[in-house]
């Protein structure tokens, strides 16, 4: 049976979206041949961990490497679409009335409203904390 092709629709629709663009740059990327035409004799003064430091910006990472707080672009940037999508239909109020119906907890609204100086001031706060008990402690 012959296999089917995909039209030329489809596959501007593939090319522009960034997650099959993304899923497929990795899969590409991680099979031995692309990585001895990509790393090969171009690139033999350069090793394959130096290349790819350059890129855990987009989720690939080199042996050894660790971070308490990194979140790469993929697939972190598709939570922020999701929410781009979804504020669409909150600002426009499309979602059923009872969402809009919800009262919240009046603390946590108020911690909304000032989330941004919460933010900002929580740090000097606990590193004066930590400071204070350094110098009581005498370490």
């Amino acid at each position: 049976m012959a296999k089917k092709l995909l039209s030329p629709e489809e596959i501007a629709i593939l090319q522009n979206n960034p997650f099959v663009a993304s899923a497929s740059a990795k899969a590409v990327t991680f099979t031995p041949e692309f990585k001895r035409m990509a790393y090969g004799r171009l690139t033999s003064s350069v090793s394959t961990e130096e290349i790819v430091k350059w890129l855990f910006p987009l989720g690939w990472t080199y042996p050894g490497f660790y971070s308490a707080d990194y979140f790469p672009l993929f697939p972190w940037f598709f939570v922020f679409l999701v929410g781009s999508w979804a504020g669409y239909y909150v600002a426009e109020k499309k979602l059923p009335e009872r969402f809009y119906e919800l009262k919240g907890v009046p603390f946590f609204s108020w911690l909304g409203r000032r989330s941004l100086f919460i933010y900002v001031i929580h740090q000097p706060i606990l590193y004066g904390l930590v400071m204070l008990i350094l110098l009581i402690s005498g370490k």
